[in-house]
């Protein structure tokens, strides 16, 4: 075998940084860490990480197989078309990789879905072969591209429930689960919509958010977008897109101070925002407005 298995406690991140000698580049948004190697090389390998990693092969190799075993039995892998596995956490995993492959890794904490109503964990079925959905594949991909521009807190929570809901319903559906009904409470709301105005220069996280109503992330994400019509990183992006508006007409400050102090990554992440909500960028939006 190539390596041997890791430390419970390091993430496959840190591990993979580590031990391989192949071209890589690490990443990491929210609670997410994200790594790709263009070329993870073919060989005999064994890993195990204290995360659970969606992992993607993302380009075709023609002809190319692969024999994996995740801990729910031995399956072979074809990679002529991009397919993911997810490998539990603190297990030891082997692959035999009969090609190289370009590789794609996103890493939830091992906490990842806590209050989920489907427990990726538990769905020891997901880890019984390669998939081949591109929605999982294509999210996480975009993922990546974006964190390459910096993604908030809140953006990256969101993005990364959306990927876990993907992959824990590719599994299979869990009995008696019911759609949420109704959203939150005014007090509620206005608990929650005056918080977040007093906190966009902050990396606002889901969970801190649910936190202030006794919610889950998962649960207090739908009931948020029952009762706004959005879900909260969008209503977020729209308070700091709207407060900095009224920086840039008001105030000297540069474009840049002003991105800092509504909350966004960087400049150009504001850029994004504005060319998306309003259709112009933050430098062109004060020189139309100036007085």
């Amino acid at each position: 075998m190539n390596s041997a298995p890791t430390s419970h406690t390091q993430s496959y991140a840190d591990y993979y940084r580590s031990i391989y000698p192949f071209t890589q580049e690490h990443r990491s948004a929210g609670g997410l860490k994200l790594f790709r190697a263009p070329c993870h090389v073919a060989g005999d390998y064994v890993e195990s990480a204290h995360g659970i990693s969606l992992q993607i092969s993302c380009a075709p190799r023609a002809g190319g197989w692969s024999r994996i075993d995740l801990g729910a039995g031995r399956f072979n892998a074809d990679l002529s078309a991009a397919n993911y596995l997810v490998a539990p956490p603190d297990h030891a995993c082997t692959y035999e990789l009969g090609a190289d492959i370009d590789l794609l890794v996103v890493e939830f904490s091992s906490k990842a879905f806590w209050g989920h109503p489907w427990r990726l964990q538990d769905q020891a079925s997901l880890h019984h072969g390669a998939r081949y959905d591109p929605l999982p594949i294509k999210l996480a991909e975009k993922i990546w591209e974006l964190s390459a521009h910096g993604l908030t807190q809140l953006e990256a929570d969101s993005l990364a429930m959306a990927l876990a809901t993907l992959l824990a319903r590719a599994a299979q559906p869990a009995p008696g689960i019911k759609p949420l009904k109704g959203g939150l409470a005014p007090k509620e709301l206005k608990r929650l919509t005056d918080y977040m105005k007093a906190h966009l220069a902050t990396d606002l996280s889901l969970a801190d958010l649910a936190g202030l109503v006794s919610r889950s992330p998962y649960h207090f994400a739908r009931a948020f977008k029952t009762s706004m019509g959005l879900p909260p990183h969008r209503y977020v992006m729209l308070l700091r897109v709207q407060q900095a508006q009224s920086l840039l007409v008001a105030g000297p400050l540069s474009v840049a101070h002003v991105a800092h102090a509504c909350g966004f990554a960087s400049s150009q992440h504001m850029a994004t925002a504005f060319r998306r909500m309003i259709g112009t960028t933050p430098t062109e939006y004060r020189r139309q407005h100036a007085s």
